[in-house]
C-alpha cells in the first residue's frame, strides 16, 4: 500500500471520527452548508439544473422542482 494513500485515509477517518459527537445543530449546519454548495456547483456547472432552478437559489429543498427519472 502506498504511504501517502495510508496517510489520507487515515486523516479522513479522524475527520469523520470528530464528527460523530456534533450536536445536532452542527449537524443540521454543516448540511445545509453542504447542500448550498452542491447547488451552487449544479448551477455552475449544468445548464440544466440552471436552467431549471432559475431564481430558485435561495428555495428550501422541497419547494425546488421534482425531476423524475
Amino acid at each position: 500500500m502506498r504511504t501517502s494513500l495510508l496517510v489520507k485515509v487515515l486523516h479522513a477517518r479522524r475527520q469523520l471520527r470528530r464528527r460523530e459527537f456534533w450536536s445536532p445543530a452542527r449537524v443540521a449546519a454543516h448540511q445545509e452548508r453542504a447542500l448550498r454548495g452542491l447547488r451552487e456547483y449544479a448551477s455552475t456547472a449544468s445548464p440544466f439544473y440552471r436552467a431549471l432552478h432559475r431564481g430558485l437559489g435561495a428555495a428550501p429543498l422541497a419547494e425546488l422542482p421534482v425531476m423524475t427519472k
